[in-house]
């Protein structure tokens, strides 16, 4: 899964509308920018959430050919709840400019259910500010997975 964040902003309702059509799935024309080389791109280093008892994992990286000004990525662990909603397990948030390669984790206590990793990043690039949010697919997670000692 990748995404790409380019160097020339489109108008938010159009940036919405592509972000709502292809959250999921990789996005091949601009997000961000009209110009031709790619500057940022983000993408899971999984595809989902992984387990490793008594932890749930998220990993996730950016790399830009042009470093951002200002780069900020918050990435997260949700879990769903018995009502249907979205709930944060864990954030961990990292300032490095993503100029080289940076990868970024998350972890939270095992519990069963439905879980996804959540990346948010913000910041500037060639005076353009970005706010850019993907998410992975999701995993069940079983209550045999999260064995309790």
């Amino acid at each position: 899964m990748r995404r790409t964040i380019r160097s020339l902003f489109v108008t938010a309702p159009l940036a919405a509308v592509l972000l709502a059509a292809g959250s999921a799935q990789a996005i091949t024309t601009p997000v961000v920018s009209t110009r031709l080389d790619e500057s940022c791109n983000l993408g899971f280093t999984f595809s989902q959430p992984t387990v490793l008892s008594p932890l749930v994992l998220g990993d996730a990286w950016a790399d830009c050919k042009v470093p951002p000004v200002r780069h900020v990525m918050e990435l997260s662990l949700e879990r769903r709840d018995t009502s249907g909603k979205w709930i944060t397990m864990a954030t961990s948030t990292d300032r490095r400019i993503p100029a080289p390669r940076v990868n970024y984790h998350v972890s939270a206590e095992c519990s069963p259910g439905l879980w996804m990793i959540t990346a948010h990043a913000t910041g500037s690039l060639q005076s353009n500010p970005f706010d850019f949010t993907d998410h992975s697919r999701q995993r069940a997670v079983s209550a045999s997975e999260c064995p309790r000692g």
